[in-house]
Formats: C-alpha cells, structure tokens, sequence
C-alpha cells in the first residue's frame, strides 16, 4: 500500500456508471463497510469504514464535477451518530464518515454537487437478520416503532437523494432507524 493511504492505485481506473432513474442521473453510492467484523482488526474497521469511502470519493468527485449535477450518498449507521456500545472503532469510522459528508457538501455545493449520508439502524437483512432471536428482541425494545427497518425503506431514502428534488439537500445525514436516535435510545 502507499504511504499515503488515500493515493493509489485503488480505483484510479475505475468506471462510474450512470443509472437513469426518472429522469435524474445518479452517481454513486458509498457503501463501505465489511460482512465479518469478528476477524478485523482495528486497523481494518477505519480502513474499511473510513479510508474506503474517502477513496471513493476522491476518485469519483472528478467525474461528478464533470456532469452537469452530481450526487454523493454516503451510507454509514447510526452508530456514528449516538455510538454503539463494544464498538468503538466501528463507530468513529462511521462519525469520520459523516464528518466526511459535511465537508464535501461545503466544498462541492458551488459546482452543483450534493453530498449526503444515510445512518441505518437496524435493518432486517444481512447480519442482523442472522442474530439469535433472544438479541432481535433486545434490539427490538430499542427502536421506538417496534420493528426493524427494511432494505427497502433504505433505498427509498437513497433514491429520493440522487433525484432530481432533492437537488437543494446537502451536507444532511439522516438516519433510517425508526426513531431511535431521535428518541435518545440507541442501542447500548
């Protein structure tokens, strides 16, 4: 790796695709993150977290100045927004994630880019889906709708960032997680 660890081969040669979602363009999505977090280190969870979605947007912030709009959505979790309790790593990844957001909204919104975070909380796929049922239910008395959120409620957010309405909205996180952060009661 370079010494520095944001410069690199990593994704220089990248293609950005453009998907055409009713009319608007979006650019991207950053999705950083990584499916098993028992084996990394300290060292991985920023790396992952944090280095990954600075790369990704380094690389990708380019192509978007070129483009007549562009949109950054970055996807991080709640945890950066109130912590998570056995996590310390995982959650400043996710708050430099959000830091990272607000940033680049101030320093890319003359040339008509957006840069937005969405923070999941806990949604019903992937690794929480494959928690012990005992652990859903203590999730579950967290979460003051009741439910676990869906894949589907998170796209929507998503979509709804990269069109074309939502031009005026930058430098925002905004957390799917069924009213928990806003209810003072993340999960410990």
């Amino acid at each position: 790796m370079a010494d520095n660890p944001f410069d690199g081969p990593v994704l220089r040669d990248a293609h950005y695709p453009r998907a055409d979602m009713g009319g608007s363009h979006f650019d991207g999505v950053n999705l950083s993150g990584a499916r098993f977090y028992a084996c990394m280190t300290g060292a991985t969870f920023t790396d992952t977290n944090l280095s990954g979605a600075v790369r990704c947007c380094r690389h990708a912030v380019p192509h978007l100045l070129r483009s007549d709009r562009g949109r950054i959505i970055n996807i991080t979790s709640i945890a950066g927004i109130a912590g998570s309790g056995g996590q310390a790593n995982y959650s400043a990844a996710k708050a430099g994630m959000i830091g990272l957001t607000e940033v680049l909204a101030r320093e890319l919104a003359p040339q008509g880019v957006t840069v937005n975070a969405v923070a999941p909380g806990a949604i019903d796929a992937g690794i929480v889906a494959a928690m012990p049922e005992d652990l859903r239910r203590k999730l579950l008395e967290v979460i003051p709708m009741g439910r676990m959120g869906t894949a589907e409620e998170v796209a929507a957010l998503v979509v709804f960032l990269a069109s074309r309405e939502a031009g005026y909205i930058t430098g925002q996180t905004i957390a799917v997680d069924g009213g928990t952060t806003g209810a003072g009661k993340a999960p410990a």
